[in-house]
C-alpha cells in the first residue's frame, strides 16, 4: 500500500529543455521502498530523469516514508539558567567513539559555550544603555542579564580594551575581575551572577572604546 513521502520541500530540477520544474511531495508515493511520481502531471515527459533523481534522494535519506520510525534523540540538553542566555548556548560534539555492542560504553567530547555581545554600552547613568542598567548589579537585575553583572561599589571610568578572565569563584564566592581603566586604575569590576568555581571559565572582552560618544555624568 502506498505511503506518504516526507522531505524538506518540493523536489526541484531542470528538465532536458532547461526549464525549472518542481514536484510537490503530495504528488509522490512510497511503494515497496521506492518513490513513485506517477501522479505528477509532467512525469511521463521526464520519467528517466525524475526516477534517477528520486532514487538518489531516497538513498541519501532526503526522502523518507511517512510510516518510517522517527529517529530517537540521543539526549535532551537544557540550559541550567533560565532566561535569554540559553538562546546563545552552542554545543559541539567531537571525537565520537560509538560502541554498538554496549552503547553505554560509547564516548565523546562535548564543548559548551555561551556568548553574549553588548554593543554601545554607556557610562552615562541617564542612558538606557548604561552598563549597570543592562548587565545589572548585586541588587537589581539588568535589562539583558547574562553571565556577569557589575559590582555596584565604586565610580565607573573608561575601560581599557582587552580580554579579562574572571577568577576567585568558590562554594561561597563569585568569580570576579577588575577591568583596567584607561589610562590607569580600575574602570569597574565584573562578577559572575552565581557562586562557584565555574566562573573562572568566563572571559569578558572589552572593545570599540569611544570616549566621546557617551560622556560621564
Amino acid at each position: 500500500m502506498p505511503s506518504q513521502v516526507l522531505g524538506s520541500g518540493p523536489i526541484g530540477f531542470t528538465d532536458a529543455n532547461g526549464n525549472q520544474k518542481f514536484i510537490p511531495l503530495s504528488e509522490l508515493d512510497f511503494v515497496n521502498g521506492e518513490v513513485k511520481a506517477d501522479k505528477w502531471h509532467f512525469y511521463k515527459a521526464n520519467k528517466s530523469l525524475v526516477d534517477a533523481l528520486l532514487k538518489d534522494l531516497v538513498a541519501g535519506g532526503f526522502l523518507i516514508s511517512g510510516t518510517s520510525t522517527p529517529t530517537t534523540p540521543a539526549m535532551l540538553l537544557e540550559a541550567a539558567i533560565s532566561g535569554n542566555l540559553g538562546n546563545h548556548i552552542q554545543v559541539n560534539f567531537s571525537n565520537i567513539v560509538a560502541d554498538s555492542s554496549t552503547p553505554a560504553n560509547s564516548t565523546f567530547d562535548c564543548t559548551i559555550t555561551a556568548k553574549d555581545t553588548y554593543s554601545d554600552l554607556s557610562l552615562d547613568s541617564n542612558s538606557s544603555s548604561f552598563i549597570k542598567k543592562v548587565l545589572g548589579i548585586e541588587t537589581t537585575a539588568g535589562s539583558l542579564p547574562s553571565l556577569v553583572r557589575v559590582k555596584d561599589a565604586g565610580t565607573l571610568s573608561l575601560p581599557k580594551s582587552g580580554s579579562y578572565v574572571l577568577a576567585g569563584g568558590g562554594d561561597a564566592a563569585k568569580a570576579s575581575k577588575a577591568i583596567d581603566g584607561d589610562p590607569s586604575g580600575t574602570a569597574f569590576t565584573l562578577e559572575a551572577w552565581n557562586n562557584g568555581s565555574d566562573g573562572q571559565y568566563i572571559t569578558a572582552t572589552v572593545s570599540q572604546i569611544d570616549a566621546a560618544a557617551k560622556p560621564l555624568r
